[in-house]
């Protein structure tokens, strides 16, 4: 290291706590100031970062400012020693704005969802020490360190851009799911969800692994509201799917009634990952309604239909057979008896049969109590809530929630 970097290094260091990596062309790295700085060094190398200054074959006149979609910089030089190798020396990261806390914590919670929380705070912690420098600080620091390895003079101007931004989401898919097919685009992956919802193709829902929703840009680590910005573009994706729900077949009065309650659940969420399961849940909602319609009417009649709608729609309120059958104007004996000839069951195990399906969907996205779910789908008592839930699921919601709805019946 010459007399000019090691003053450079030190400065950066003492003041703004800045890392400084050195690699060949194999990617395997020579050096790290500090020791022990181990994690940008595996997400350098993860992405691939360095691959600009390596595919460029011509010496560089100049240093290279390596982006990513992140939001964070790396600073790029190439070295040519005297044995014709050359080491590529990157300084970073740097950031030209403050990093959003709450917005990296979804972010990683999202792609890191098989890592431990107190793993993905410290990921956070160290994130939020990256230095945050003005776009002309950044460009003065790079002339300098460019200067201090090769011992020429450059300006602003010999500053290289490469042409697109590094994706840091190689690196969450490295971990857990590999290279995804990045050719489909957004729109094309919400045509397929929207043409599933139309066909009440379940098949989708297993086979798209959620893409679509996974793969919304409803985050940024630059905005004040992120979560504003999610909820605003999970709103228009309730729009268009209720559309695509009603042309194929759900009931006008029904899709409406949804779009009020999943309005009211995409407001009150308060992270992003909370947002993108009521996504989920929604997209979910409506492809199973649709299915219901297309393919239930074969087995039930007009009545049984529109009463087993209305028990899902309604299934937080305190509903009962006399109720339902008020609603719809039928007599109660009436009734009773053709649900439980074309069902299997009575009404009112139908609804208790609901309810424990809505509880298990609170129990895995919610952090609810037990005695909270249990007033919201009007039990009359805890005790008699855990009786229903494990007559149906074969354990208590307690457990369930625990293996986090991963359970069979008959599971203790």
């Amino acid at each position: 290291m010459t007399d000019a970097l090691k003053y450079l290094w030190k400065f950066l260091d003492e003041n703004y706590h800045i890392f400084y990596y050195i690699y060949n062309d194999d990617m395997e790295l020579l050096e790290m100031y500090p020791e022990g700085s181990t994690l940008f060094d595996y997400i350098i190398r993860t992405i691939d970062l360095t691959a600009p200054l390596i595919e460029e074959k011509k010496p560089l006149r100049g240093p290279m400012l390596l982006g990513t979609d992140l939001g964070v910089n790396y600073i790029g030089v190439t070295e040519y020693t005297k044995k014709g190798t050359r080491r590529h020396h990157i300084l970073g990261p740097i950031s030209s704005q403050t990093l959003n806390r709450n917005t990296l914590t979804d972010i990683f919670d999202q792609f890191l969802y098989r890592t431990q929380a107190s793993s993905i705070k410290n990921i956070v912690e160290e994130y939020m020490t990256i230095p945050v420098l003005s776009t002309t600080i950044q460009y003065q620091y790079a002339i300098q360190f460019y200067s201090a390895i090769v011992g020429e003079v450059c300006n602003v101007n010999n500053i290289i851009f490469p042409k697109h931004e590094v994706d840091t989401n190689s690196l969450f898919s490295s971990i857990i799911e590999g290279e995804k097919d990045a050719a489909k685009t957004q729109w094309t992956l919400e045509q397929e969800d929207f043409q599933a919802i139309h066909d009440g193709n379940m098949e989708h829902l297993y086979r798209s692994v959620n893409t679509t929703i996974n793969k919304m840009p409803i985050r940024s680590v630059y905005e004040k509201d992120s979560l504003r910005s999610g909820k605003n573009m999970i709103l228009m994706y309730l729009g268009k799917c209720l559309y695509a729900a009603i042309s194929g077949g759900l009931p006008p009065e029904i899709g409406y009634h949804l779009q009020f309650y999943y309005v009211e659940q995409i407001e009150s969420c308060s992270t992003l990952m909370d947002l993108r399961q009521c996504a989920l849940d929604l997209q979910k909602d409506f492809i199973t309604r649709v299915h219901s319609i297309k393919y239930d009417t074969k087995k039930y009649s007009q009545p049984v239909i529109q009463c087993r709608e209305y028990i899902k729609l309604h299934i937080e309120e305190d509903i009962n057979l006399q109720v339902i059958s008020s609603h719809f104007n039928y007599s109660v004996y009436y009734f009773s008896r053709k649900f439980k000839e074309e069902c299997g069951c009575t009404v009112n195990d139908y609804i208790k049969e609901q309810r424990v399906e809505r509880a298990k969907t609170l129990l895995t996205t919610t952090k609810l109590s037990i005695n909270e779910i249990c007033d919201k789908l009007c039990f009359s008592s805890p005790s008699f809530f855990i009786s229903v839930f494990k007559k149906y699921t074969g354990t208590t919601p307690v457990n369930f929630r625990l293996h986090g709805g991963f359970i069979s019946k008959g599971m203790p």
